[in-house]
């Protein structure tokens, strides 16, 4: 299980933790970009998750907006 945490202080700055049972899991979960954000994948990541949902950001959506999946979850995999 891999467990994630993301804050933001009173100045803009972000800062993220991971803890999980995967070593070294941080080198590829967390993401973030001056001015947009930070975001945390889970252990099992796709590299590609990270830029994309910074690219959301971006572009205006929510982060709220932002969980949703990043790219299409085949239909199987939702049961």
């Amino acid at each position: 299980m891999t467990w994630s945490i993301l804050a933001r202080d009173e100045r803009g700055r972000f800062g993220v933790a991971i803890a999980s049972r995967f070593f070294a899991v941080g080198a590829l979960c967390v993401h973030t970009r001056r001015g947009i954000g930070a975001l945390s994948t889970q252990a099992l990541v796709n590299p590609l998750y990270g830029p994309a949902g910074l690219a959301l950001l971006r572009d205006g959506q929510s982060a709220a907006e932002d969980r949703r999946p990043v790219f299409p979850v085949p239909e199987a995999r939702h049961r």
